[in-house]
């Protein structure tokens, strides 16, 4: 999935397995704006728990990431460190 399209209802057959989503596009305009309406669509074929990712300031200048593809170059650990950081 890309910010530029969302799946059809059909592709999404099996979303109701999921308790909880979360969207997490690039931190640019165009990837905020894409997580929202990501976001309002999967509210409106009846997920009521879906959450946005996002990294914060302090992890994007200290790591020089903007986005999650950026953090490739740093383990696991440090995906699972900025997702802890997120206030569901």
């Amino acid at each position: 999935q890309n910010e530029d399209m969302l799946p059809s209802v059909e592709n999404l057959h099996f979303i109701h397995f999921f308790k909880k989503l979360y969207i997490w596009f690039d931190n640019d305009q165009s990837g905020m704006a894409a997580s929202i309406k990501a976001r309002a669509y999967l509210e409106n074929i009846g997920h009521k728990d879906v959450n946005q990712i996002v990294i914060p300031i302090p992890y994007r200048k200290k790591f020089d990431i903007k986005d999650p593809s950026d953090l490739r170059k740093y383990s696991h650990e440090k995906l699972k460190e900025i997702i802890h950081t997120q206030n569901f």
